[in-house]
C-alpha cells in the first residue's frame, strides 16, 4: 500500500489539474521511490515545457503505464504521507546502520554518533519547509515579528560588540550571514574572536567557532589571552610572571561554572558545510563563526576553487543561517586588486572580495579590514562598513591594544553615511 502513495499523489495532481497546486506542494523528489519519481519528474518537465498540467492519458502513454491508482483525497494529503513515509524509512535504515557500532566486541561510540547524525541530516535536508509565503497573509507574520522585537529589543538579538554597526543593523538576526573581509594578517581572526567572545561572555549566547586557518590550541590561547587580559606572546612562550600565570589560571578556572558553552572546532572535524551542519545539530549554538571560510572544502570534488567558494557561501547562508535561524559570521579574503587599490589609496568595495561576488550579495553586513600594519595601527584600527543591512556605509575605529588585549570600539562619534535611495516613478 505504502509503495503506491507517490502514484496516488500523481493521480490527485492530475485530477486537480492545477499547476499552482503542483508548484506549492512541499514534495522533495528525494522522498519518492524510484518508480514514483520517474512519473513525478515527467509531470514537472511537462509543466516547464508547456506551462500546463498533462492529461492522465499522456502520462500513461509516455511512461508506459497501464493505469494509475485511484486518488480519493487531495494531493496535499498524499504529500504529507510521503513525507512521513520517508522519515519512517530513514529512521529504520539509520537504526540498522548504527547496530554494528554498538556490539561489545566492536564498539565505536563516535562512529555511532556520526551515523545517527547523518540520519538526522538526511531527514532535515529532505523535509525542510519551502520558504514561500503569500503576502495576503502578511498581517500575522508582521504582527508576530513586531511584538517579538518590541518585547526583546536589542537584547533579543545577537550583537557584534561594535556599537556603530550594531545600532545601524539592529544587531544580528537569524538567517544573517555577516562577512569580515581583509587581506592576510590584517586581523580577521582577532575581529571574529572579539565578536564571538562578546556574544558568549557579555550576552550569554552559546557559540560555535570553526577555525580553518589555525589549530584549536592557537585559538584557545588567543581567547584565553583576550578573556584574562594577559599577554599572548608571554602565554605562548610560557614566560608569564608567576603572579600573572596564577591570575590567568584563576580566571579560566571559574569558567567551568559558566552556563553557556563556547565550542571550538578545527578543520579536521569541520572541513565542509555539511560537517558544520552536524556540529550545529549537536551543540545547538546561538551563533556560528567560521574563520577562514574560503578554505572550506566541498563534497563535490569537481568544483573549481571559485565555484567551490561560491557554493560554500550559499550553503553557509542556506544550510546553517537560514535552516537553523541563527546568524553566521564568516571571514574571507580580499583579492589582489583590493591590495593594489589600497596601495594607491583607492576605494575598496564588495567587488574586491576574493573568489566570488556572491559573498557580498549573500551577506547582510560586510565589514572590511583595510589597514596594513603601521605606526597608525599599533593601538587602533579602522573598520569599514562595506555593506549595511539597509545600505549603510562608513567607518568606525576599534582599539587594537595587545597590551590590554582590548579590541572594542573606540568611544568617539562614528563616521557613517547612508547611500541615497533611488526613487523611480
Amino acid at each position: 500500500m505504502s509503495s503506491s502513495i507517490g502514484l496516488k499523489l500523481v493521480s490527485a495532481l492530475l485530477n486537480e489539474g492545477d499547476v499552482k497546486t503542483f508548484s506549492k506542494l512541499e514534495v522533495n523528489p528525494v522522498t519518492l521511490k524510484d518508480h514514483e519519481k520517474e512519473v513525478y519528474d515527467f509531470i514537472k518537465e511537462f509543466i516547464y515545457a508547456h506551462k500546463a498540467m498533462p492529461k492522465s492519458e499522456t502520462v500513461l502513454l509516455d511512461m508506459g503505464l497501464d493505469s494509475l491508482p485511484i486518488a480519493k483525497e487531495v494531493s496535499s494529503y498524499y504529500a504529507k504521507q510521503i513525507r512521513e513515509r520517508f522519515i519512517s524509512d530513514t529512521i529504520k535504515k539509520g537504526y540498522a546502520d548504527v547496530q554494528p557500532f554498538l556490539h561489545k566486541e566492536n564498539m565505536d561510540v563516535q562512529a555511532g554518533i556520526d551515523c545517527l547524525t547523518e540520519t538526522l541530516m538526511t531527514i532535515h535536508k529532505a523535509t525542510s519547509k519551502i520558504d514561500l509565503v503569500d503576502f495576503k497573509d502578511a498581517r500575522k507574520f508582521i504582527e508576530q515579528a513586531y511584538k517579538r522585537k518590541k518585547i526583546q529589543g536589542m537584547e533579543g538579538t545577537v550583537l557584534m560588540g561594535y556599537p556603530t554597526v550594531d545600532i545601524l543593523s539592529g544587531g544580528m538576526q537569524g538567517g544573517d550571514l555577516i562577512s569580515i573581509v581583509g587581506r592576510p594578517a590584517m586581523g580577521k581572526t582577532w575581529a571574529t574572536l572579539f565578536m564571538a567572545h562578546n556574544a558568549w561572555y557579555n550576552q550569554h549566547k552559546t557559540v560555535l567557532f570553526i577555525t580553518l586557518e589555525m589549530i584549536v590550541l592557537a585559538i584557545e590561547q588567543r581567547l584565553a589571552s583576550m578573556h584574562t587580559k594577559h599577554s599572548l606572546t608571554q602565554l605562548k612562550k610560557a614566560q608569564l610572571a608567576t603572579k600573572s600565570y596564577k591570575d590567568l589560571l584563576s580566571k579560566l578556572g571559574v569558567l567551568s561554572d559558566f552556563k553557556e558553552s563556547f565550542w571550538i572546532a578545527g578543520g579536521d572535524i569541520a572541513s565542509t558545510v555539511e560537517d558544520i551542519w552536524k556540529l550545529v545539530m549537536q551543540v545547538n549554538p546561538d551563533l556560528v563563526l567560521v574563520d577562514g571560510a574560503y578554505l572550506l572544502s566541498n563534497e563535490n570534488k569537481r568544483l573549481g576553487k571559485y565555484e567551490k567558494v561560491a557554493e560554500n557561501a550559499r550553503a553557509l547562508k542556506q544550510m546553517i543561517a537560514m535552516e537553523f535561524n541563527i546568524p553566521v559570521i564568516a571571514s574571507w579574503q580580499f583579492n589582489r586588486t583590493a591590495e593594489k587599490k589600497m596601495s594607491k589609496d583607492q576605494k575598496v568595495g564588495l567587488e574586491d572580495i576574493g573568489y566570488t561576488d556572491e559573498i557580498g550579495q549573500l551577506s547582510s553586513v560586510v565589514l572590511g579590514l583595510m589597514q596594513e600594519e603601521s605606526i597608525e595601527t599599533i593601538m587602533t584600527r579602522e573598520v569599514e562598513i562595506l555593506k549595511g543591512r539597509d545600505g549603510e556605509i562608513g567607518t568606525f575605529n576599534t582599539k587594537w591594544d595587545f597590551y590590554n588585549m582590548d579590541f572594542s570600539e573606540l568611544e568617539k562619534h562614528p563616521k557613517h553615511t547612508k547611500e541615497p535611495e533611488i526613487v523611480v516613478d
